[in-house]
């Protein structure tokens, strides 16, 4: 791991994927590109890049004697998905404030077929796993799949919706884990996993 490696440098655009808490994740032996099995739910296209990030709390233990800490604890941690979603209807809205009620009416004679998202007064939200998807390439250029999950997770919108003339609007929302106490410590908030050599087959 401290030396060096190319291969390690990843680019590409990741595909978001959201599913009821307790979902087991994807196999290892899973291909790079291929759709999740259900119950995971592919979550539309998105307009920009999805952002992790992994933020502590800590507190610093100071004695008279010392000038700086002699001692650093984690009191808070908390980890973040972010993206815009190019795509904008009742549905995605619904999930990505974690509230509301959605429904659907069908077409019927008189009656066109509606889809509608309802929403206010709401104190509970619901919580979902989430994970994406995107690409390792080794040294000879061999795509392998990185997943990162997060067991349990609330959403929200964290822009405008803006219509314009010159621009479609986008879902801004972000996904806040929290921690899954049924989980060993030191693996209660999020897992990542980065496929680095296919397996070997069975002698």
């Amino acid at each position: 791991m401290s030396a060096p490696n190319v291969a390690q440098i990843m680019f590409g655009n990741v595909v978001l994927w959201f599913a009821p808490l307790g979902t087991t994740r994807i196999a290892d032996t899973t291909a790079y590109g291929t759709t999740w099995p259900s119950p995971w739910n592919r979550f539309g296209f998105t307009k920009d890049g999805l952002a992790v990030q992994y933020d502590r709390d800590e507190l610093e233990i100071e004695v008279q004697e010392v000038m700086g800490p002699v001692k650093r604890i984690a009191i808070g941690e908390k980890c973040t998905f972010g993206t815009r979603l190019a795509e904008v209807a009742p549905g995605y809205m619904y999930i990505t404030t974690s509230s509301g009620i959605i429904s659907s009416v069908p077409a019927a004679v008189g009656q066109p077929a509606r889809s509608t998202l309802t929403m206010g007064g709401q104190g509970a939200l619901r919580e979902h796993m989430w994970g994406f998807e995107g690409c390792y390439r080794d040294a000879a250029g061999t795509e392998f799949p990185m997943r990162w999950y997060i067991w349990k997770g609330t959403s929200k919108v964290t822009d405008k919706l803006v219509w314009e003339r010159k621009g479609s609007p986008g879902i801004a929302f972000e996904i806040a884990a929290m921690p899954d106490h049924a989980k060993a410590v030191g693996q209660q908030l999020f897992q990542w996993d980065m496929i680095t050599a296919a397996a070997l087959p069975a002698p």
